[in-house]
């Protein structure tokens, strides 16, 4: 939801003017409507038809506001300010809820994470973009009026496509899953890697970012710049009191090594000062292992303290959102988050006690994430699962209030 470098939620007057002054055309990714209306049934559908082509295309974002220009009555598809205002929306919040709610209801499964940018004023009429993003595993049909029919996009406008097509894409998206599983599988396998020797057999939490452009990705931009590392290590603070980063380069990717300088770890004596590191791989995936809410004591069970493994998650989540900002890469990533190295036993620490885990890992369910909405409910799930894992019934609501309120994935 990125158009020349811009969020849609960044887009502002100064922007549509730069659409309409360099007369940008409508594209596979970019649409221009003079008016919308959601009030109406038949308009509301073709709405949701759009916004299912561009969901299960590319993606994409929908200006509404602007008219086209045109040769004689055809439409040429590049933006122009209309002669007078085409939308009419007393109160914009509310209609970003009703579209949200829209989508939720009439499109099966439920599209969700679009963006919204403010509602801009230019030349007296009003403005504002929609951003879409892309379909990351099923393809979405609207269902909306007892209609059950997908959509896909085309240069310049949506299209219904036949069963061939249909199938293809289905089988893309099935792969690219079975991919990335199989990638976040292989990099457990190299752990602990050359450079981390020492957490051999260290218990912690292993969690893996993978964007759905790693398969196109060979090399990130800049990714040997010293500037590129000043930002990787203020993007990627060490966690914890007594902690310094310390960097390089191996066959991976860069390195953040965080290391714990205090001679007597209030978590216990380990014989190791290395709590935790970060990978950033050339492919823009993130590898990012912790075991700085581990306690271990000689003789006993290691102890896992609940919230401070949820703290580590969350931070690792806004971070990889600030990281993929910083080097241009859409923030549509697979998440995946282990339990590693627990032993026969492991006791999971909570506020009201402790529960013990009788096995040697926890897997996760992978997730996908696009924004914050998407975030919330992914981790409210994993959270749960955590929880669930030593007989709870679920994370305790307040906690998760502490951790997944509005606005946490851009608090700092």
């Amino acid at each position: 939801m990125i158009l020349f470098d811009k969020k849609v939620e960044d887009f502002d007057q100064a922007f549509i003017q730069l659409l309409i002054d360099d007369k940008v055309p409508e594209s596979r990714t970019l649409d221009y409507k003079l008016k919308v209306d959601i009030t109406r049934d038949d308009s509301k559908e073709e709405l949701l038809n759009d916004i299912c082509s561009f969901y299960n295309t590319e993606g994409g974002i929908m200006i509404f506001g602007l008219d086209e220009l045109r040769d004689g009555k055809k439409k040429l598809g590049i933006p122009a300010i209309p002669a007078t205002n085409a939308i009419e929306i007393a109160d914009y919040p509310q209609f970003q809820s009703r579209l949200r709610s829209a989508l939720q209801s009439g499109t099966d499964p439920s599209i969700i994470g679009i963006r919204f940018s403010p509602l801009i004023k230019i030349d007296g009429i009003f403005v504002f973009a929609v951003g879409i993003p892309k379909c990351s595993s099923m393809l979405s049909m609207v269902t909306f009026n007892g209609s059950h029919r997908f959509f896909r996009r085309n240069e310049s406008d949506k299209y219904r496509p036949r069963t061939y097509e249909l199938f293809t894409a289905l089988t893309t998206f099935g792969h690219l899953k079975q991919q990335i599983e199989r990638y976040t599988e292989s990099r457990v396998l190299t752990f602990p890697a050359t450079f981390a020797h020492d957490l051999e057999g260290r218990p912690g939490a292993l969690v893996h970012i993978v964007p759905t452009t790693f398969l196109e990705t060979a090399s990130i931009p800049a990714f040997t710049s010293k500037d590129f590392v000043k930002q990787a290590v203020g993007l990627f603070p060490s966690q914890g009191r007594y902690i310094s980063t310390k960097f390089g380069y191996n066959i991976d990717g860069l390195t953040l090594l965080h290391i714990n300088e205090d001679n007597a770890p209030i978590r216990g004596e380990r014989g190791s000062n290395l709590d935790a590191y970060t990978v950033l791989l050339r492919n823009g995936a993130i590898e990012n292992f912790s075991s700085i809410f581990v306690a271990i004591n000689p003789g006993s069970s290691p102890e896992l303290y609940l919230e401070g493994l949820v703290t580590f998650i969350v931070e690792t989540i806004k971070s990889a959102f600030k990281y993929y900002a910083f080097v241009k890469i859409a923030t549509e990533f697979y998440v995946s988050v282990r339990l590693i190295n627990l032993g026969a036993h492991a006791h999971l620490i909570k506020d009201s006690g402790s529960g013990e885990l009788r096995q040697p890992e926890l897997k996760m369910p992978i997730v996908f994430i696009t924004d914050e909405e998407t975030a919330t409910g992914s981790f409210s799930l994993l959270f749960d699962i955590l929880w669930q894992a030593i007989g709870d019934r679920g994370c305790p609501d307040l906690l998760k209030e502490k951790y997944l309120s509005a606005g946490w994935l851009y608090k700092e």
